[in-house]
């Protein structure tokens, strides 16, 4: 079984949303930080002058730089983790650290959406405010739950029936 993949019980869905994009782009970051030291390199064997030195010099710290700073961003992003129960959401920044908690009580609707352009599916989740207003799906969400990589049936078992703003398409 493998180590991030979506995990399912009774009251509760734990997935990794972004383990697997990241786990690319890490590979990719990787691949093109390849290509530069063996591009720079080859650059300075067959044109040794003083300028092309000076030029690699300057070029290769930045890169490196920006490379660092990517694979910093893309570690920490690939590890964040959602928990969905039949109490609310969990979302925690990295294994432990957790970011933000959502009681099913606070929240006063779920919408579904899929993007029609890519198809990454959501949950658009609005909080209860002090007005009494109709949320509607053109409206700009509270938190936006990702579930692209999670069974839906199983999501929408956790999700009370009474919040859901629209039918989503497996109804």
């Amino acid at each position: 079984m493998k180590k991030f993949q979506a995990e399912y019980s009774e009251n509760s869905i734990t997935y990794w949303p972004t383990y697997e994009a990241a786990k690319v782009g890490m590979i990719f970051l990787t691949v093109l930080g390849t290509l530069f030291i063996v591009t720079s390199i080859w650059t300075l064997l067959d044109n040794p002058s003083k300028t092309t030195a000076s030029e690699i010099v300057v070029a290769f710290p930045l890169v490196v730089f920006v490379l660092y700073l990517a694979t910093r961003y893309l570690s920490r992003m690939m590890y964040s983790k959602i928990v969905v129960s039949t109490e609310g959401i969990v979302y925690f920044k990295d294994s432990i650290a957790r970011k933000k908690q959502i009681s099913w009580s606070e929240v006063s609707a779920v919408y579904f959406h899929q993007d029609p352009w890519y198809g990454i599916k959501t949950c658009r989740i609005f909080f209860k405010k002090e007005q009494a207003h109709e949320p509607r799906e053109k409206d700009r969400p509270n938190f936006v739950l990702p579930i692209s990589s999670v069974d839906e049936q199983k999501l929408q078992q956790l999700i009370p029936n009474d919040l859901w703003g629209n039918n989503p398409h497996w109804i």
